[in-house]
């Protein structure tokens, strides 16, 4: 099943690394491997059918704002709450059915792609210091914000 989720990294990796370089570096795909040993399927989430201002929509209680979800969860269902500027009513609950026998490996290899491109994020933002001056030049800090490549 390992071999099968490093399959997926490249679909995910393109936002971060090149595939090429996944697909044409053994040390990349090694330290993948490394990087995500440890990483299992996740258990099919728990779905909230919320009620706002706005519309109607489904979310994962862990995607919303913190104070949201606690009060969600405190008050009764279909009750109206307001929480740190944000309005919903609970209309009710379900866990998301994952379909077909290869489940865990439908969620296992994006499972192992966001530990790695976390890992890769948390790794160049330790490792790299960027010098003052010659940031991305889109960034706001920057007096000539507005250049245009």
């Amino acid at each position: 099943m390992r071999a099968a989720a490093a399959r997926w990294a490249p679909r995910v990796l393109r936002t971060t690394i090149s595939p090429a370089a996944f697909e044409g570096c053994a040390a990349v795909r090694a330290v993948f491997a490394t990087v995500t040993a440890h990483v299992t399927a996740p258990a099919p989430a728990t779905v909230w059918e919320l009620a706002t201002p706005d519309g109607d929509f489904e979310a994962d209680p862990e995607t919303l704002p913190v104070a949201l979800a606690a009060a969600l969860r405190a008050a009764p269902p279909g009750r109206r709450v307001t929480a740190a500027g944000w309005t919903a009513a609970l209309v009710s609950t379900r866990t998301r059915a994952v379909p077909g026998p290869d489940a865990a490996l439908d969620l296992l290899g994006p499972a192992c792609r966001l530990a790695f491109v976390r890992w890769l994020d948390h790794a160049r933002a330790h490792r790299l210091t960027i010098v003052p001056g010659l940031e991305h030049p889109g960034g706001p800090s920057q007096p000539d914000n507005h250049h245009r490549h």
